[in-house]
């Protein structure tokens, strides 16, 4: 049985909480402890998952002191991902960390090389990857089942975050704006879906923080691709992920939560696996370690070269959209 604490209580880790309590069901794995310093944190979990059983601790080392765990699944607030994830591989345990990897490649650099001198799994949260309609579009793509990628545009739009005490999400220092949680998702999924761009260039508006908006275009010799996020929309917004990608033979558009496909004179919702990402995410960490497979989908290598494309963005972005070379 892999035992399991979780290390932060935010609104990332409801989504963890839940994935654990159905994967449980088919796995060899529990979620038995927590640590997070609010301990109105723990009254939210269980209430939204019936995770009644689950250790309660405020001090991380308390919890490893008093529980046999197997992994640890990080979700703290981000300017702490780098210095935790180090101390849990340091102590032998298969970490789990929330994206992004870290908020510097230098930084993100260290947790790389730590992760390779361990014979424990570590994994980043890159979850796009693992949700039904991108991996559609991924092996669409990839069997030219519509002929060649001709445009491809990607949109993440949200309502301004907001976290009960300190709002560290709109602190950059501590969150890295906008261009570090949400655009981080659709910069990856462009490298997953299309390999590293040969330059970027990008713009950013600074609303409530740093870099709140930011539109990037990447540049591709056979291929036009553009990818927008924005977290300053009014609270009646909610939040909404978009693509459509344009193949020669046919559009493909993920809007309102839909699938479709259109070809010349006809539309279809294509059929696709059903399934949360997180929970899939998780799912493949899980059978990383139970089963010994390779990590050939989200391996940390590709996590640390999504934060230097995002500085990259974010060098562009800081000279007005001044073209910077990729590869």
């Amino acid at each position: 049985m892999l035992k399991v604490g979780i290390w932060g209580l935010g609104l990332i880790a409801k989504a963890h909480v839940a994935a654990y309590m159905v994967l449980k069901e088919n796995y060899p794995i529990k979620l038995v402890a927590a640590c997070d310093t609010d301990d109105r944190a723990f009254a939210e979990i269980a209430l939204a998952n019936n995770a009644i059983d689950i250790n309660k601790y405020n001090d991380i080392d308390e919890m490893l002191k008093s529980e046999s765990l197997d992994i640890i699944d990080i979700c703290l607030p981000t300017s702490l991902h780098v210095e935790a994830a180090l101390k849990m591989l340091q102590n032998g345990y298969h970490v789990l960390l929330e994206k992004p990897m870290g908020l510097s490649s230098a930084e993100s650099l260290k947790l790389l090389n730590a992760s390779q001198k361990t014979d424990k799994v570590f994994m980043v949260g890159q979850c796009l990857r693992f949700y039904p309609e991108y991996q559609y579009l991924k092996r669409i793509i990839e069997e030219k089942q519509y002929g060649q990628v001709l445009t491809a545009y990607f949109e993440r739009l949200s309502m301004t975050p907001k976290r009960r005490g300190e709002n560290w999400l709109l602190n950059y220092e501590k969150s890295g704006g906008c261009l570090f949680d949400v655009h981080i998702h659709d910069v990856d999924m462009v490298r997953y879906l299309f390999g590293e761009p040969k330059a970027v260039s990008a713009q950013a508006n600074h609303v409530l923080s740093r870099y709140d908006s930011v539109n990037t275009r990447f540049i591709y010799d056979d291929k036009q691709v553009v990818a927008l996020a924005d977290w300053t929309l009014k609270p009646s917004f909610g939040f909404k992920p978009m693509f459509r990608v344009s193949f020669e033979q046919a559009t493909v558009i993920y809007d309102n939560y839909s699938l479709r496909v259109y070809k010349e004179k006809e539309f279809f919702t294509p059929t696709i696996e059903k399934g949360k990402g997180i929970e899939k995410e998780i799912e493949y960490f899980i059978e990383l370690i139970t089963k010994g497979r390779e990590n050939t989908e989200n391996r940390p290598e590709d996590s640390f070269k999504t934060i230097e494309l995002l500085e990259c963005i974010r060098s562009s972005a800081d000279e007005n959209g001044k073209l910077v070379l990729w590869v």
